[in-house]
């Protein structure tokens, strides 16, 4: 049985912040099946999750608690765990969750404030490449629930986060092996809602960039040819994670590839896209490709200099269309 299968079987969202919030409340989704899962929340956005009936929430710190005290103290409380850094694209533990020994402090804390805490979240990172680490998180969390049981807490529910990677040649498997060991080995009693934010999943390779080269310098012999591009580090590529990132040329003829650097076309001297890539000659005109190009890419993106956000197009094949 595949992890995922366990959270299609209740559909939730994951908002972070009010606009998401109104935007998934505005298309009927319950509150009841909303988390905010935003550990520093604005005190105004917090006042909007009280009137909306948003009540599942994360915290990590003490401060955080008394300001859901004195906005929101009938909240439902998930304590998130900070993972050790693992081999994913970015990294979430340096500014989102609390240590293994702070937990039980801040359990007390909660209690001391009569605030009420359900269960335990942890994220990994986005694009995680290590099952295992999953599994790490899973007993680490189970500690936490121990903790909060001995202190008379009805722990019972868990959120094992996102980060399962999603581009084109990924496979869910392992990672779904590992979830499920971990939780048959550290959470075996049924009466535990397991949820999880599977996002970068469903939409790394749902998308693929297409970007133009609008002007170039040509090599010269103190420097390699450089593209500009219709896009750059203000509107898609604007996450120093994709530094990783491929480009494939879109055009008949090829030839022998030569380096060079990408860069965007704003003003900014730092929008440059990739420092280092080995292309064929290109030329005005010509199209580069970034498959895999569906997560924090144009959601992300704004318009500085003026430039227009990229415009996006739904393709289907014939046997998706015939669906």
């Amino acid at each position: 049985m595949l992890a995922i299968g366990l959270i299609l079987l209740r559909i939730g969202v994951d908002d972070g912040a009010y606009a998401e919030i109104q935007q998934v409340l505005s298309v009927g989704v319950s509150p009841s099946n909303v988390i905010f899962s935003n550990t520093t929340k604005a005190a105004g956005h917090l006042r909007h999750a009280r009137i909306k009936g948003v009540e599942l929430m994360t915290f990590d710190n003490e401060a955080e608690l008394k300001k859901v005290h004195s906005i929101f103290p009938t909240a439902k409380l998930l304590l998130r765990l900070r993972c050790a850094p693992t081999d994913c694209r970015v990294v979430f533990s340096h500014k989102f969750g609390c240590s293994p020994q702070e937990a039980p402090l801040l359990l007390r804390a909660a209690r001391a404030l009569g605030l009420r805490v359900v269960g335990v979240s942890f994220h990994l990172g986005s694009d995680s490449r290590s099952p295992l680490a999953y599994e790490s998180g899973i007993e680490a969390a189970r500690h936490v629930f121990e903790e909060g049981r001995r202190q008379g807490w009805r722990m019972r529910v868990l959120d094992i986060g996102g980060g399962f990677p999603g581009d084109e040649g990924t496979s869910l498997h392992q990672f779904a092996r590992a979830v499920n060991s971990g939780l048959a080995q550290h959470f075996p009693d049924q009466d535990v809602l397991i949820i999880a934010e599977p996002g970068r999943y469903f939409v790394a390779s749902a998308f693929t960039l297409a970007a133009q080269i609008h002007s170039l310098r040509d090599a010269t012999a103190e420097t390699s040819a450089m593209y500009y591009l219709n896009d750059g580090l203000h509107g898609s590529f604007n996450r120093p994670s994709y530094k990783s990132i491929e480009p494939r040329p879109l055009r008949k003829s090829c030839g022998p590839l030569l380096p060079c650097s990408l860069w965007g076309p704003t003003c900014d001297p730092t929008d440059q896209i990739l420092q280092q890539v080995e292309l064929p000659k290109m030329h005005v005109g010509d199209w580069l490709v970034f498959p895999n190009f569906g997560a924090y890419t144009v959601s992300l993106a704004g318009t500085f200099n003026g430039f227009p956000l990229p415009r996006v197009y739904s393709f289907a094949d014939t046997s998706t269309r015939s669906v």
